[in-house]
């Protein structure tokens, strides 16, 4: 079975994974970011799509809410 047909499956062999992740680490090092960053700017995206998600409700919430009377 060559690497196509393994991506094609889903699978990825062990080392495959080992490797993109040592390059993500050494992606993460070389721009100056630590572990607690890549938890912190994922934690602002949630909020930041969460937020909005509130924003457009309310603001859906709103438009309907005015047309009703």
């Amino acid at each position: 079975m060559n690497m196509e047909e393994k991506r094609a499956k889903g699978n990825v062999s062990k080392p495959l994974k080992e490797f993109f992740y040592q390059c993500a680490d050494g992606f993460m090092k070389q721009q100056g970011l630590k572990d607690s960053h890549k938890w912190s700017n994922l934690s602002l995206m949630l909020g930041f799509v969460i937020g909005y998600r509130f924003l457009c409700f309310f603001i859906l919430w709103y438009r309907s809410y005015r047309s009703q009377c």
